[in-house]
């Protein structure tokens, strides 16, 4: 099984070029998510998407 169901909320990795947060393709649509990184202390999101803006 390549993926399971959980719920390990939105990690932050801490990097050499700051506190990182993944916010993955279609979750963009909804704000929550990013909330819940800044919270979280993420200083920069990346948002990797497998379509246009």
């Amino acid at each position: 099984m390549y993926f399971r169901s959980g719920n390990l909320g939105f990690p932050v990795f801490d990097t050499a070029f700051g506190r990182v947060g993944v916010y993955i393709c279609y979750d963009r649509h909804f704000p929550e998510g990013y909330r819940a990184l800044a919270l979280g202390g993420a200083e920069i999101v990346f948002t990797p998407s497998a379509t246009g803006p």
